[in-house]
């Protein structure tokens, strides 16, 4: 298998930037971690990044001869998620207890409660290190049976148990993979093929490959933990770099990206372009992905929601196209565009600016839509959708970038004609399927 060397910035997609996309991030340990340590540290530097998050640990358990996530509780420090302006929220995943089960059954059981509890609804990203990463890909895995689609899936430095003995690491916990439900998929990683000097771990089919051939050669001893040390250095560009990670891996160069170019550079909430090679065929890219046998009621998706065009600033009332793109495999469905003050989808959005009614699509499908309203005040303001299903599953997308409204256009429109319309009188907008009701 090639394996994709660190990126060439020039030969990039020029995509517009993500940031401000709200979100779940789950984050987990290898075999012998917990949700504590390196996890802990992990989520401080992404809560710093995202500007704020409710942070939470899911412990995993067994009971009797099953698995099951035994608690979900939030930090004692940390605001629930209601009260946070970036809407994001950050999960770290403690399996210790469970450590020498297949991490095919410790992923089925967090995606039974994931789906049972509401923690799907937002875009996600999954990352984990070591065996983490065998955790974090069959949790895709187990989400993509129920139509879930996961934004982004970081491994770091993977050995599944049993990798390195042939066929039997596909027996116990499965291969790696990535499943098409999944957009984007990295994975750093390093080996020096002698299963006697430490772990090694292996590149994986469908994400985009970044081979640490710097941390393999110049480290603090441990070059699978170095792998893991790069990754957390690259959340937070502007802390000082803290051993066991080395300045020397991020010289600015083709073959070591600066840290502000690379690893978490490709997250939503950074929004750095993503290089093809990790995004699914699916979904604009290049990469392959394993198929899912889809089981049980499927979720509806919503993502990629943009204002069509460069402008960001709108009078008020003013009509303007949004794109967004949707599936769901087994049911019709209904979404909600709306307007938002800030990024977070369960405090309630300022107002619903127009409704959709959409039939069972299996495929991702982008469509445009028209959409503007005239009783909101002028100000800064997020763009938002709510897709919700026939049996009541739901999910939000947030859009790329912020819009500005300015002045009624009413107003503007009433100064230039005459006199205003008899109050109450209303006008009927067709569009793309649209059906729309505006006061005027």
């Amino acid at each position: 298998m090639r394996t994709q060397r660190p990126v060439d910035f020039a030969k990039l997609e020029n995509l517009e930037n993500r940031r401000l996309l709200s979100g779940l991030t789950l984050v987990t340990h290898g075999q012998g971690g917990d949700a504590g340590d390196e996890v802990g540290f992990t989520a401080d530097l992404i809560e710093r990044r995202a500007g704020g998050a409710a942070q939470y640990v899911m412990k995993v358990e067994r009971s009797g001869t099953r698995v099951r996530v035994a608690s979900f509780e939030r930090d004692e420090d940390s605001p629930a998620i209601e009260d946070t302006s970036s809407g994001e929220q950050i999960v770290k995943l403690d399996w210790s207890d469970v450590k020498t089960l297949p991490t095919t059954a410790i992923a089925g059981a967090v995606a039974d409660y994931m789906v049972g509890n509401g923690l799907v609804r937002q875009q996600l990203h999954l990352a984990g290190p070591s065996r983490g990463a065998s955790v974090i890909s069959n949790l895709a895995a187990e989400l993509g049976k129920r139509g879930v689609w996961v934004d982004h899936v970081t491994y770091i430095d993977p050995v599944p148990a049993g990798s390195a003995v042939p066929f039997f690491g596909d027996l116990f916990d499965g291969k790696m993979k990535v499943t098409e439900n999944v957009l984007f998929a990295d994975n750093y990683w390093r080996s020096d093929d002698n299963i006697t000097n430490g772990f090694d771990g292996q590149s994986v089919r469908g994400a985009y490959n970044v081979e640490l051939n710097m941390v393999q050669a110049d480290n603090f001893g441990d070059p699978h933990v170095g792998a893991g040390a790069y990754y957390i250095a690259t959340i937070d560009p502007e802390e000082p770099i803290v051993p066991p990670a080395k300045s020397s891996w991020f010289a600015g160069t083709r073959e070591r990206p600066a840290r502000d170019r690379t690893g978490y550079f490709f997250s939503r909430i950074v929004g750095g372009a993503r290089p093809k090679s990790g995004v699914s065929a699916g979904f604009d890219g290049t990469a392959r992905r394993d198929g899912v046998d889809r089981d049980g009621s499927q979720f509806p998706n919503i993502d990629g929601l943009k204002v069509v065009g460069g402008r960001r600033r709108f009078a008020v009332g003013e009509q303007f196209k949004i794109s967004y793109r949707f599936n769901d495999a087994d049911s019709a469905a209904n979404i909600a565009f709306v307007i938002d003050d800030d990024r977070n989808p369960y405090n309630n959005w300022v107002a619903t600016l127009a409704r959709r009614d959409v039939g069972e699509q299996r495929a991702p499908t982008v469509q445009r839509a028209r959409v503007g309203k005239s009783n909101l005040d002028a100000g800064d303001y997020f763009l938002a959708a709510r897709i919700k299903d026939n049996q009541g599953h739901v999910r939000y997308a947030y859009s790329t970038v912020p819009i500005e409204l300015t002045g009624s256009a009413r107003a503007q429109s009433v100064a230039m004609i005459g006199p205003a319309p008899t109050a109450g009188a209303f006008r009927r907008t067709e569009g793309l399927g649209l059906d729309l009701e505006e006061l005027i």
